[in-house]
């Protein structure tokens, strides 16, 4: 879960062709990461993430905002110089640090609620 509103490449479709485009996700939006720490998948859509480009001095923003919104504010994760072996995670229920390691057995991770099924 990103802790700031982050800057990001996300990828969407036009006219049948996979369309890059800037965007800022909003704080608390759930995303999964690469070796180095850097969003690289956002889990609501599976749309793949990349760094973001640099901004223009002004640049105009689309759709809606949200309180606290920062616009050209928004914070950038900079890649780790070398593959992230232990993640420090923040749990959202009690707001405790908690630390994963990378790459972890899909049995070692816990689900964060039932899943559910959608028959018809």
């Amino acid at each position: 879960m990103l802790l700031d509103d982050t800057l990001v490449t996300n990828f969407g479709w036009r006219n049948g062709t996979i369309v890059p485009r800037q965007a800022i996700l909003q704080r608390g939006t759930t995303v999964m990461v690469d070796s180095r720490g850097v969003p690289s998948v956002r889990c609501l859509s599976g749309s793949p993430l990349r760094s973001p480009q640099v901004l223009p001095s002004e640049p105009v923003f689309e759709g809606s905002s949200w309180d606290g919104f920062l616009g050209v504010g928004a914070s950038s994760v900079a890649p780790a110089g070398r593959p992230v072996d232990e993640f420090l995670l923040l749990d959202i229920r009690s707001g405790d640090p908690i630390t994963r390691g990378s790459g972890i057995d899909g049995a070692l991770a816990a689900l964060a609620g039932p899943v559910v099924g959608i028959e018809g």
